[in-house]
């Protein structure tokens, strides 16, 4: 796995993950608001899951499996790692 883009996906993702649940609180006192909040939680989650399928060296046509919700994320996590470097980024 190239270490790299594996940390660059958890981070994104993270980000990701705030901004939906914390739009999600606010959506019904400001729905202007947080539905965008949530829309843009939702792309930094795709685009973690992009660098997450880049650290292993898999085609980004898995990012339509990783959209969904939990098996998805746990089919991603299964593939093999087609990457030459190892997790701790040296070849």
């Amino acid at each position: 796995m190239i270490a790299r883009y594996n940390k660059v996906s958890l981070y994104v993702g993270i980000v990701g993950v705030i901004l939906q649940y914390g739009g999600a609180v606010f959506v019904w006192d400001f729905p202007g608001v947080a539905f965008p909040i949530v829309l843009f939680g939702t792309l930094l989650i795709a685009i973690g899951l992009a660098f997450y399928l880049k650290a292993k060296a898999r085609s980004l046509g898995f990012l339509a499996i990783g959209i969904i919700p939990v098996l998805g994320l746990v089919v991603l996590a299964l593939l093999n790692d087609y990457s030459k470097q190892c997790s701790t980024g040296s070849t």
